[in-house]
């Protein structure tokens, strides 16, 4: 088991960022690396430990929900990023097309099947359907890591809508990969980090087709996976401060 009794910087902000896979934020984590040195946990780092082990790390990011940070946010600047919901689903269809189909379910899923056999399988209760459907609501209404006995199946739409949304309010700052650089600058200022004059981007999926390339079919089961993060996004964009 990795060691994470890590002496608190007073000096650092204290931060918690709940990293929604293919938003944005790994060149966020990158650069905290650099200042924050070890007290940085990213990605899976969190998994299967909870969260109140984490409290003397500096910098607490990974792919958990809500329910995770809340134990964290107390004290800690805390911030996500989101995305067009349908840009954030294509996005993950081709990263996983990149990995080793044996290392997890949606990454051999990705490699089999195409992209409307892909989105016809996340529709059905299995691995795939809480990293396609609806997953920013899903991290935010509840999400990875939990530690509960509650699970994406216990949410129906309305509310995991109403929690997403809650939820999102009580961040410390919510960003947008459509607008990745601003809010780069913003969370970078913030935690007195200087901010880098070129945009490094990490872990970007490459070259993808767009919606308009996509068969109508296609174009139709997006919309039906990403119904409630549609929703959550149009209104983090209603309450975005200037």
């Amino acid at each position: 088991m990795v060691n994470f009794c890590f002496k608190k910087n007073k000096k650092l902000l204290p931060v918690v960022f709940l990293h929604i896979q293919k938003t944005a934020g790994s060149s966020i984590v990158d650069l905290a690396r650099k200042y924050y040195g070890d007290s940085v946990i990213s990605h899976g780092d969190y998994s299967g430990i909870r969260a109140e082990c984490f409290q003397k790390v500096n910098f607490v990011s990974g792919h958990f929900g809500y329910e995770f940070a809340r134990h964290l946010m107390p004290g800690r600047f805390s911030f996500t990023f989101l995305r067009d919901p349908v840009q954030r689903v294509l996005s993950f269809y081709h990263y996983c097309k990149k990995q080793n189909p044996n290392d997890f379910e949606p990454y051999r899923l990705a490699q089999e099947l195409s992209i409307e056999g892909f989105l016809e399988y996340a529709l059905k209760p299995n691995t795939l359907k809480t990293a396609v459907c609806n997953n920013q609501a899903w991290q935010l209404a509840h999400g990875y890591g939990h530690g509960t006995d509650r699970n994406y199946y216990s949410f129906g739409e309305a509310e995991m809508q109403d929690l997403a949304v809650a939820h999102l309010e009580k961040l410390s700052h919510v960003g947008f990969t459509e607008t990745f650089e601003d809010d780069r600058s913003f969370i970078l200022t913030k935690l007195g980090i200087p901010v880098p004059e070129v945009n490094e981007i990490t872990n970007a999926s490459g070259y993808r087709p767009s919606v308009n390339d996509l068969s109508g079919l296609a174009v139709e089961l997006l919309e039906e996976v990403t119904r409630i993060d549609q929703t959550l996004y149009s209104y983090a964009w209603s309450i975005r401060k200037p």
